[in-house]
């Protein structure tokens, strides 16, 4: 589950003009506006544990590709001018349903922002996890084997540039961090952006062990608010520098409450 810590405490709209400030304060606002907050829980690789749970921060540091930084407000503003319909008050989220054609001006923003090049997005991020529930007991006991007395720290930084529909993306991650089998993997790979799918490849280098762990995934709307991403990619099985990886595969359903696409 990811939800915006932003919204989630209580923050509401802003002016437009803060929001887009390049002082030091509007920078933050903007990252903290944007921080992506998430949960889960997953099927564990750790020997002995049925299950893993996650929590993790993603900060967004520079987007080049913020709509709310193009000309889509203006446009927005105009087609409602122009159709001679007054703007609806900040705290209303939604601008469907009023007699303004916005679908055409929604396409051009999505084509601009397709078509850019030569730009970069930076993000940087936190993860903790752990095992929990004694693998062959249905997780009923919730004992933790290792993992909620002892979770493992990840930190993150990634990189996007941008080549058109197609983003050459690199990030490095700080494994275990706190723990006695920190070490540093070094991935890259191509993002490949359509209408309706997203495809990803890449591969992964751990630093200390040598091995290389290959991934590839593919990602898409099935309405507005239901996706789909199916990923598979090469593990490795908990903190054993020796122990053999081992390909999987993960089909997921998403639902998203707050539609991110721009209809």
């Amino acid at each position: 589950m990811d939800v915006s810590p932003y919204f989630l405490l209580g923050g509401g709209p802003i002016a437009l003009e803060r929001y887009r400030s390049m002082s030091v304060l509007g920078r933050l606002r903007r990252v903290m506006i944007k921080a992506v907050l998430s949960g889960g829980i997953g099927d564990a690789v750790d020997a002995g544990a049925r299950y893993r749970w996650g929590v993790g921060l993603r900060l967004t540091l520079h987007d080049p590709h913020d709509v709310i930084g193009s000309t889509l407000p203006e446009e927005i503003h105009d087609a409602f001018a122009s159709a001679g319909v007054a703007l609806p008050p900040a705290e209303e989220r939604s601008l469907h349903d009023r007699d303004v054609a916005l679908e055409p001006v929604y396409a051009a923003a999505r084509g601009r922002i397709r078509a850019r090049a030569g730009d970069a997005q930076v993000s940087a991020g936190w993860a903790m996890s752990g095992p929990f529930g004694e693998a062959g007991d249905g997780g009923s006991s919730g004992e933790a084997p290792a993992g909620l007395d002892d979770p493992r720290h990840l930190l993150w930084l990634a990189a996007q540039y941008t080549t058109g529909a197609r983003y050459v993306i690199a990030n490095l991650q700080h494994r275990d961090t706190f723990g006695d089998d920190a070490r540093v993997w070094i991935g890259a790979g191509v993002l490949r952006k359509g209408g309706k799918m997203d495809v990803r490849g890449g591969v992964t280098f751990d630093a200390v062990s040598g091995k290389v762990h290959p991934s590839a995934s593919v990602s898409g709307r099935l309405g507005t608010h239901v996706g789909v991403l199916l990923n598979v990619s090469n593990r490795s099985l908990g903190r054993d520098l020796d122990a053999p990886g081992r390909f999987a595969a993960d089909l997921q359903a998403r639902w998203f409450y707050a539609s991110d696409r721009l209809r």
